[in-house]
């Protein structure tokens, strides 16, 4: 399986899981809250968000978002969403617990390590194993790289031409 480019095939193979597991948490539980509105409803009321529309919009948020990242479509934008979430999320979680972090207690490990693999997959990319691999655009931005119709971070197949008229990948 990591004969030829080795070193490249197991950092796809690593942002797959990464991907997949990540993205595959988020779908879940977005499941999850929209199976029981009514409870996840009741739920964000009492943690101080009077609007359903927050219930609403995490949970489908949480479903696409999640889908996207498994997909490795639009990683960046997706896990933008989902980050922000998290944020909300660990700030939301400080509770009386054993656990004292930076002199507060905190419930919110899980929270925190989405989070973290979140910021991850959005500066890396999803690497090449992904859909955004297809996208094989023409239309890059000549600052950063990225391609401004598909959002292809860490789209090995998008290249921008250098001075040297060779192609050169993105590394985005």
């Amino acid at each position: 399986m990591f004969k030829t480019g080795c070193c490249s095939n197991k950092k796809n193979f690593g942002l797959l899981v990464l991907r997949l597991f990540v993205g595959g948490t988020f779908v879940f539980h977005g499941f999850a809250m929209a199976r029981n509105m009514d409870r996840t409803v009741d739920f964000f009321k009492n943690i101080g968000f009077d609007w359903s529309f927050w219930a609403y919009f995490t949970a489908y948020a949480e479903i696409i978002a999640g889908l996207l990242i498994m997909l490795g479509l639009f990683t960046l934008y997706a896990s933008i969403v989902l980050g922000i979430i998290m944020i909300v999320a660990v700030f939301l979680k400080w509770s009386d617990t054993n656990i004292i972090f930076l002199g507060r207690y905190l419930t919110s490990e899980l929270d925190l390590s989405l989070l973290a693999s979140l910021i991850a997959l959005s500066t890396v990319g999803p690497g090449a194993w992904s859909l955004a691999r297809f996208c094989k655009c023409k239309c890059h931005d000549g600052a950063s790289g990225k391609c401004n119709v598909c959002s292809a971070v860490g789209c090995d197949e998008c290249t921008v031409a250098s001075s040297s008229s060779r192609p050169v990948s993105t590394g985005m």
